[in-house]
């Protein structure tokens, strides 16, 4: 592996193929309860194609690989997934999966925003007793879209 630059800290070339590496946590995001964190140094990288992070225009230096904990963001989420998050991405668009930090936890959720009036955080989860809307209103707003750590772009999931 060759350190490159800062924004693509490790590359290496394998049959001819340039690899990017991104940076794994021993952290998880909750798709549900829990508490997690972020901090603290990398446990290992995953190799991606350059190629690959180029078309969907991700940096690997400004993304990092988490595990999902829960099962609120089922079925596209399972407990133990990988997600890739792109640290860069971090202006509130309705619809996308986001990770964000509430109180000492990260959290999985869905956002969708009205713009001056709410933040609702779905879960992808059909079972809504369970997983309900969570509404974000007033100062609470500024909580969730000042605390956002990347928008989830791109899965793994783990078969068992």
């Amino acid at each position: 592996i060759v350190r490159s630059t800062v924004n693509d800290p490790y590359t290496t070339t394998v049959a001819g193929d340039q690899f990017s590496t991104v940076a794994r946590y021993d952290a998880a995001g909750a798709a549900g309860d829990g508490q997690v964190n972020l901090d603290g140094p990398p446990i290992d990288h995953l190799a991606f194609s350059k190629r690959w992070l180029e078309q969907n225009g991700i940096s690997a230096g400004d993304s990092v690989l988490i595990n999902v904990h829960g099962d609120s963001m089922k079925p596209g989420l399972h407990d133990g997934d990988l997600v890739m998050l792109d640290r860069r991405k971090t202006r509130l668009r309705s619809g996308k999966i986001f990770v964000f930090r509430e109180g000492d936890a990260l959290r999985i959720k869905r956002l969708e925003v009205i713009p001056g009036a709410a933040i609702i955080l779905r879960s992808d989860n059909p079972d809504q007793e369970t997983y309900p809307p969570e509404h974000r209103t007033g100062p609470a707003m500024n909580t969730i879209s000042q605390n956002i750590v990347g928008e989830v772009v791109w899965s793994c999931h783990k078969w068992s």
